[in-house]
Parts: structure tokens; sequence; C-alpha cells
């Protein structure tokens, strides 16, 4: 058996709450021009952008005879396949709540989808 004198002392070292960069996570949706829209266009953008008050988006979406295919059911060129492109272009109106935006949708098995949404405010 060893005897531990005075002497023996353990030194324990709290970490720091001491950061070089101030971190911060939050889980808060961003408003975007392509949310709240009637028709059901607001699918995830791959891609957007902006300049000013004028917004630009691409993105994919899926016809609805397409719907039940899942990608475990078919082969990865049939399900890319399934899917056609959608390209959109908003805009909002600099001095009121004025909104617009057109979307065309492509898909090779159906006809081209051109869609204008407008949302004029009533005061």
């Amino acid at each position: 058996m060893v005897a531990k004198s005075t002497s023996d002392v353990i030194a324990v070292i709290a970490p720091q709450e001491i950061s070089v960069i101030d971190w911060s996570i939050t889980d808060r949706k961003e408003v975007s021009i392509w949310d709240g829209w009637k028709y059901g266009f607001d699918i995830p953008q791959i891609l957007t952008t902006s300049a000013g008050n004028t917004f630009y988006g691409f993105g994919v979406w899926q016809p609805e005879e397409y719907k039940n295919l899942s990608f475990g059911d078919v082969s990865t060129s049939e399900w890319l396949k399934s899917h056609g492109l959608n390209l959109s272009f908003g805009a909002t109106s600099t001095d009121s709540d004025t909104r617009y935006r057109f979307d065309v949708r492509w898909h090779e098995d159906t006809d081209a989808d051109f869609m204008l949404q407008m949302q004029i405010p009533f005061k």
C-alpha cells in the first residue's frame, strides 16, 4: 500500500469557454421569393441567385405520371430521365409588396408548362 502525502496534488484544468469565432447556429427559415405561392411550383431550387429585386432559379421537377417511381424500383438512368427542368424568374417591387414569378417547366415526355403568377396587395 502506497501512502499519499499532502504534496501529491492532481491538477485539473477546466476547458475555457473562450472562442475566437462567435459560433451561432439557428434553425430559422429564411423567407424567399420562391415561398408562399398559390400553385405548387414552390419546388426546391438547385441554384438560385438575385440581382437587386430580381431573382433567378434553376431546379428539377417530376411530372405526375412519374411520381410513383422510386429510386430503388428503376435503374438510375430511368430515374434521372423521369425528371425535368424548371427555370424560374421572379421580381419584387421596391415600393410595395407586389411580386411576380414566371416559371417554365420542361420534360421530354410531357408538354412544357408556362406559368405566370402575380401577387398584388389591395389596400
